[in-house]
């Protein structure tokens, strides 16, 4: 069974505003990652914390990264390397924090 990690809601909340960013961008990759993170996280919206996988944190890292290079002047350059590559870090933490194991 895979192991989930609780993911706080204010991160996600910001997460899936950038992904959506991405949508108006047609950009695929962030079409796919908030389709995951919709499915993981469905009937948890109202908790504190969302259980997600390693694998869709680590999803949402990459395509974070790739929507904060691609942003272009549709963000100030400070504000998109903080919003993109802030959250992208967090993240990647939340997978790099989890103990080993099961």
């Amino acid at each position: 069974m895979t192991s989930l990690i609780a993911v706080p809601s204010r991160i996600l909340a910001e997460v899936t505003e950038l992904l959506q960013y991405g949508l108006t961008k047609n950009y695929d990759q962030s079409a796919a990652a908030l389709a995951n993170l919709q499915k993981q996280s469905e009937g948890y919206q109202d908790l504190p914390a969302v259980p997600l996988s390693a694998d869709l944190l680590q999803q949402l890292h990459g395509t974070l990264l790739v929507l904060c290079i691609t942003a272009g002047s549709d963000f100030a350059p400070g504000e998109k390397v903080v919003r993109f590559a802030r959250n992208a870090d967090q993240l990647l933490d939340y997978v790099s924090d989890r103990p080993a194991g099961p």
